[in-house]
Parts: structure tokens; sequence; C-alpha cells
């Protein structure tokens, strides 16, 4: 099993190898691509292998009562363990809108500066406006929607990406078309939905009410490595298809646009700054605006409003 498993990596990585060099693809290019491909195809063998497994071993072990006296056993370790990332998730959530609210004085007065002097402050407000426009309020609706069911980490994340930049965006892009909010309005309404987001998860999942252990012996310590441990062994084969598959998103991005990612950024600073000085209403209806959706215009301007460092620079940075 092992061999054909290594000579069915090899052989897809070396195919991929020689198709891209027949095409004249630069080998800075095509070395990493070959390696992420034989990565992905690794992981993809690893993961129907592992399935194939259980199956079968669900099959023959119906039968086995140790295993359910088992999983009422770890029900309490795992209430601790989602009671210990809802407090975290909180306590990282208000200290990024305190961050947001206290430390960032988004201006369009310049809209470029070096990064060199850009100071501490600066660096830490703008990763907290990148935590807030694109993970944060999106975690947030996704514990309230999966919280009397189990989901898979990978799509918890994704599903966090995604909700938050509709939040940041629709937020922004409503805030303009219905009340032609500037940049300081846009920003109080921002914070003020993710901490709407915010108190709800504390009161739903009871947070304040949360009893954690005051201390950690040994034992714990080694169960908790443990657990980690297993959990890196049990999804290895998922972990490995999705960092491949980013690694191949990179690569291309890189290869085919030269690291841009949004499109033509000139255009979308542009009309950035039409959403931050509450014109971009009134210049869509007397000139018409139909190159690109608004949506990725309105979560930059959202993310530009939070960080408070200069345009250029918010852009940049993602």
């Amino acid at each position: 099993m092992i061999v054909s498993t290594i000579s069915g990596t090899l052989i897809t990585g070396v195919s991929v190898f020689i198709v891209l060099s027949y095409l004249l693809i630069p080998s800075s290019v095509i070395i990493p691509i070959s390696i992420s491909i034989s990565l992905l195809s690794l992981g993809l063998i690893k993961y129907y292998t592992v399935f194939e497994r259980k199956n079968e071993n669900t099959q023959i072990g119906n039968k086995l009562p140790e295993r359910e006296s088992n999983e009422k056993g770890d029900q309490h370790e795992i209430k601790i363990r989602v009671s210990k990332s809802i407090i975290i998730f909180v306590f990282l959530f208000s200290g990024s809108l305190i961050i947001c609210s206290f430390f960032s004085n988004p201006q369009l007065v310049l809209i470029f500066k070096s990064w060199n002097t850009v100071d501490i402050i600066g660096i830490i407000g703008l990763g907290a406006a990148i935590a807030v426009s694109f993970f944060m309020p999106g975690y947030a609706v996704t514990l309230l929607l999966t919280k009397r069911c189990k989901t898979n980490p990978i799509l918890k994340i994704l599903l966090a990406y995604l909700f938050s930049m509709l939040i940041t965006g629709l937020t922004v892009y409503f805030s303009e078309i219905f009340f032609d909010n500037d940049i300081s309005e846009n920003k109080n309404l921002l914070l003020g939905v993710n901490a709407l987001l915010l108190i709800a998860v504390v009161i739903y999942y009871h947070v304040h009410k949360i009893v954690l252990p005051s201390g950690l012996d040994k034992h714990q310590i080694s169960t908790i490595i443990g657990n980690k441990s297993r959990f890196l062994k049990r999804n290895f084969s998922e972990l490995l298809v999705f960092g491949s598959l980013l690694s191949l998103l990179i690569i291309s991005t890189n290869y085919l646009y030269g690291g841009i990612t949004i499109g033509d950024q000139w255009y979308h600073q542009n009309r950035i700054i039409l959403f931050m000085t509450g014109q971009f209403k009134e210049f869509v209806l007397s000139n018409g605006d139909e190159i690109y959706p608004p949506l990725q215009s309105a979560l930059l301007a959202g993310l530009t409003t939070l960080s408070g460092i200069p345009l250029v620079n918010t852009f940049a940075s993602i």
C-alpha cells in the first residue's frame, strides 16, 4: 500500500512537470506547482483510503459497547474545550473592536504613506481591521447557526470568511445607497453591527456563566497535547488537501496576475474613495458604473475605514 501511494504521488508530480515544461512555463512556477499537485494527490489517496477503512470498521464494530461509553466519558472534556474556544473568540473579537474604535483614525487627506512611517499602533489597527472585516463577524454568525450541530473546523472557517465579507461589504453598500454615509458614519455603523453580533454570541452561549477549571496539572496538559496530536493525525489528509489547494491558488495567482487578486486596483481605489466620501450613489446615478460589481469595493472601503491607515497601504496589505 505504501509503495503504490508513493508511486502514484511521484507519477502525478512528474507528469505535471513534463506537461508544463512542454508548454514553456518557467521552471520557477513548474516546480512548486508539481510539488503542490503531488501533495494534493497524496492527500486524496490517504483520505479515500482512510474513508474505506472507517466504513469497514463501522460495519464490523457496531456491536462494541465500549465505544459508546468512551464517547459519554468524553462529553465533559468536549464541553470544556468548546467553552474555552468561545471565551477566546469573545476576547479576541472584543479586543479587535476596541482597537478599531479607539486606535484607528480614518481619513482621506492622505491616501498613501511609506511603510517605514507606519508605527506599531497602525500595524495593530490594520491587523484588527482585517480580522473584523474578513473573519470575526462571520465566525460569530457560524457559531449562532451551528450551536446544536457538529461542524467540520475547515468548513466553519470558510463559512466565517464568506459571511464576514458579505456582512462588511453589504453594510457599507447599503449604508451608502440608503443613507449616503461618509467615512466616520460607516465606521460607527460597522462597529455597531459587529458589536451586536458579539453580544448575540455572549447571550446565546451564556459566556458569563461558563465556569472553567482553575488550573492544569501534568496529566491534563499531556491529555491536551495528545488530543491535538490525534486531531492532526486524524485530519492529516484533509489538511494536506486544503494546504495544497491553497498553495496552487497562491502560485497561479502570482504567475497569472502578478499577485493581484481583486482586479484593477486603481478602479477599485477610485470607487473606494466614492464610498468613503458618501458620493457613490450620486456618481452611479449620474455616470453609471457597470464594470465591476460594487461589493468588492464596498468591502475594501469598510476595511480601510476600520484600519485607520491610508487607502493604498490598506489595499496593498491584502
